[in-house]
């Protein structure tokens, strides 16, 4: 996976990962594990953004490195940003796929998240779900978090309801879940839905979907392999099989976002040709709706 450009970053200096259920609408960050202020432990900087109060500007960092940034101290209350990966093996489809999307938009996100003073903490489910990096404050060791996703392999055949009911278990303290899957399980997710929704984190759901699952170009007989059991189906492109292909699809997303809805989370239907900053400015918006 190719890392992201440094010019990709810039573009996501000043986001805020925001959300309506925080106290006065305060920001993912400076309500959590690190704060701006002079009062406390001094932990880590971030960059500056308008709105900071000037006197918490570190000034000989802004004469060495002619940037402004803003020091964080400590802060008793913590508010952590958990990133949960899919990891199984039907994340390999498309072109980029799935897989290399996900991992991108979690980037994305994650230096969204520190770069605002909060901690993160990466989560894979595959057969179940595993912390891949421990919560974590500061950028120092993004590079780190970079090299860690590009080793990552995919695990084959998983269990997305079962991984979503015992996440609660991996999630500590009140803050941010963003699930990045494919949701594709022939288990119902409802249950789990229900059980993530009962903590006290707020939920988001990354429907991430490839241009060719939503409109298959496809002429003929065909045999699929299903990319986790590896099963083989014959499956005929005529008219009737695409139009019934169509409507699975559509009642698949639209069955995930009522669901999310029901259960008090945000739903996001992601398409993988779209630029992840959108993305993430979407995720941003939907946190204050």
């Amino acid at each position: 996976m190719p890392l992201l450009e440094h010019s990709f970053f810039t573009q996501l200096q000043g986001l805020r990962l925001i959300s309506r259920r925080q106290a006065q609408g305060r920001l993912f960050g400076e309500a959590r594990g690190h704060r701006t202020g002079r009062s406390g432990e001094f932990a880590d900087h971030r960059h500056y953004i308008p709105g900071d109060d000037v006197r918490d500007i570190d000034w000989p960092a802004f004469w060495r490195l002619r940037k402004p940034f803003v020091k964080l101290s400590e802060s008793h209350e913590e508010r952590p940003v958990h990133i949960v990966l899919d990891a199984t093996s039907s994340m390999s489809f498309g072109e980029p796929s799935r897989w290399d999307y996900a991992r991108r938009l979690a980037l994305a996100l994650a230096f969204v998240a520190l770069d605002g003073g909060s901690s993160a903490q990466f989560i894979l489910f595959g057969k179940q779900p595993e912390i891949l990096i421990p919560p974590f404050h500061g950028l120092n060791r993004f590079r780190h978090l970079c090299d860690r996703l590009e080793s990552v392999a995919l695990v084959g055949d998983g269990r997305v309801a079962e991984s979503l009911m015992l996440l609660p278990h991996l999630c500590s303290g009140r803050g941010l879940v963003l699930v990045l899957s494919d949701f594709l399980d022939e288990q119902p997710v409802g249950r789990s839905l229900s059980a993530l929704a009962g903590t006290r984190h707020e939920v988001v759901l990354v429907h991430l979907v490839t241009p060719w699952e939503a409109h298959p170009d496809l002429d003929g007989i065909y045999e699929l392999e299903d990319a986790e059991t590896s099963e083989l189906t014959a499956v005929d492109s005529g008219e009737s099989s695409l139009r019934e292909y169509h409507r699975r699809f559509n009642q698949h997303a639209e069955e995930l976002r009522k669901l999310a809805l029901r259960r008090g989370t945000h739903y996001l239907y992601a398409s993988t040709d779209k630029n992840e900053i959108v993305l993430v400015r979407k995720i941003l918006s939907i946190l204050n709706t």
